[in-house]
């Protein structure tokens, strides 16, 4: 599935700081001290995914980890939630693809089932190596990997920045 989501540039004006900070603080069940960090190191990164992994929560409920979750020794609580969904040779399976698994990987505790979501930011495109590894994915585990598009709003759609900033639902903006 293909979804398109919505930032104003004022939003992303305020990344990583005070925004990182602020939805640290409202969604501590999608982003932890150490994802919190990552942003202080890499200013620049991680806007679209932190935006992606709110939009799903609202959206759907479920939870995402934001990059990073196969690696083993940086983050304690995404290995106990990625060895709580996948089998030990599926882990090794998804380390040993040729490209980096997608951005988020989705989980909902309640239906029990997680996917994946590629996020792309405005001047990003899906390269052939994602495709090849999206389709391996697809084949070896059973799962979709969503692509998320996160588009800058030129004009009537500036009310996502004050919902997102309040940590209110993203659906009351159509």
């Amino acid at each position: 599935m293909e979804t398109t989501i919505w930032f104003d540039q004022n939003l992303r004006a305020q990344w990583p700081r005070p925004l990182a900070d602020d939805w640290h603080r409202l969604y501590p069940q999608l982003f932890d001290d150490h994802d919190l960090r990552i942003t202080r190191h890499q200013p620049q990164g991680h806007f679209y995914e932190w935006l992606a992994a709110i939009h799903i929560f609202h959206s759907s409920g479920a939870l995402s980890l934001v990059e990073k979750y196969l690696f083993e020794g940086a983050h304690p609580r995404k290995r106990r939630i990625v060895r709580g969904l996948f089998t030990e040779p599926e882990i090794e399976f998804l380390k040993s693809l040729p490209n980096q698994p997608p951005d988020l990987l989705v989980y909902s505790k309640k239906a029990k089932r997680y996917w994946f979501a590629e996020v792309k930011g405005p001047t990003d495109r899906i390269r052939p190596v994602q495709r090849s590894t999206q389709e391996a994915i697809k084949v070896k585990l059973g799962v979709d990997t969503d692509i998320i598009h996160a588009r800058r709003v030129t004009s009537g759609r500036t009310r996502v920045s004050g919902l997102l900033r309040q940590g209110r639902r993203l659906s009351r903006v159509r």
